[in-house]
């Protein structure tokens, strides 16, 4: 599966704050910026828009945000955990070693989206279309997908331990090389996945059924 990265071009230093506060005011797309070591906390918008944009080292503190939308976007060890994403889109948008505890993606739309080495512990995915997206070496224990739709979905080498799988059919999904111990979800959900031997006791105790070695 190729998922599309990002195209971002010359960028230019910029106050998160500054620029927020601008874009909410005159309803303007923030693009072509680079954050760095920055804070973006306590803000309130109905849209906010980001296209061709670096976040590196920047946290995300108490903000409520109705509808956000991030194209283009790289993120580099950014802390965007409770963060409340919703009603928006990420498109070609890559999250490298970032720290996304208990963060919420409600009804969004992901594509071309790739999560490397992001600690996506507690998250929520609800009524969320994932298409070409990737999980790569994540921990994702006790992670939510509810009401998800899938296409071409990578997981490869994440840690779902005691994950919820809640009406979201896994079909294609290969979890083969992922911890999926006592997994929550119903056989239904996991029918077309690619599972490894290893992994049989973890899915027969979902049915109720013990291996005898």
């Amino acid at each position: 599966m190729a998922i599309k990265l990002p195209a971002i071009g010359a960028i230019m230093p910029s106050d998160l704050s500054e620029r927020t506060s601008a874009a909410v005011g005159e309803a303007d797309t923030i693009e072509n910026a680079l954050f760095e070591d920055d804070l973006l906390e306590l803000v309130s918008a109905r849209v906010l828009d980001f296209s061709r944009c670096v976040f590196r080292r920047v946290r995300f503190d108490n903000c409520d945000i109705e509808r956000v939308h991030f194209t283009d976007c790289r993120f580099e060890s950014c802390d965007l955990s409770g963060f409340q994403l919703r009603d928006g889109t990420l498109r070609r948008v890559c999250f490298e070693d970032c720290r996304c505890s208990g963060t919420s993606f409600s009804r969004m739309s992901l594509r071309d989206a790739r999560f490397e080495r992001c600690q996506l512990n507690y998250a929520g995915f609800v009524e969320v279309k994932l298409q070409n997206t990737g999980f790569i070496d994540c921990p994702m224990g006790h992670v939510l997908f509810h009401r998800c739709s899938q296409r071409e979905l990578l997981l490869s080498g994440c840690d779902l331990t005691r994950a919820e799988i809640i009406e979201t059919p896994m079909k294609g999904v290969d979890l083969s090389d992922c911890a999926i111990d006592a997994l929550r979800t119903s056989v239904a959900w996991l029918e077309g996945t690619t599972v490894s031997l290893a992994q049989a006791p973890a899915l027969l105790s979902l049915c109720g059924i013990r291996l005898k070695l």
